[in-house]
């Protein structure tokens, strides 16, 4: 299965919502552009990241692309300028990171049995025997 136009459809979302930021870079100040993009932007890209987070590294890197704009977009620099020193002046865990993270996160509730009671029958049992 792949999920390259689900993550297609949130790309362009993402992009509508920060090319809004995009006339406000000259007015507000970088601490409120960074909160925009934290509440309007990012949430599209991390939505449900545990299920399609094990796309295709080509899929993620159009979402890591959004993000790099962004970054962009709140330090004000060049677009040729190194991303390293981007993550460095504005750090943000990049997008692979962060799917990374929820996904571990949720794999410690199913298995600890905090998250929906259906969710556990879909990771085998530890204590089962050895499949034949």
């Amino acid at each position: 299965m792949r999920w390259n136009k689900h993550i297609d459809k949130i790309s362009n979302k993402a992009k509508k919502r920060l090319s809004a930021m995009i006339p406000l870079k000259l007015r507000l100040r970088r601490k409120s552009l960074e909160i925009m993009y934290q509440a309007f932007v990012k949430p599209i890209i991390d939505y449900c990241s545990v299920i399609w987070g094990g796309s295709y590294d080509s899929d993620i890197t159009k979402l890591e692309q959004i993000q790099v704009d962004a970054l962009h977009l709140i330090t004000g620099p060049t677009e040729r300028s190194n991303v390293a020193k981007l993550y460095e002046e504005c750090p943000k865990m990049q997008v692979r990171e962060r799917i990374d993270i929820s996904t571990n996160i949720m794999i410690f509730k199913i298995v600890n049995r905090v998250s929906l009671e259906y969710l556990s029958y879909c990771l085998p049992d530890a204590n089962a025997q050895n499949y034949n």
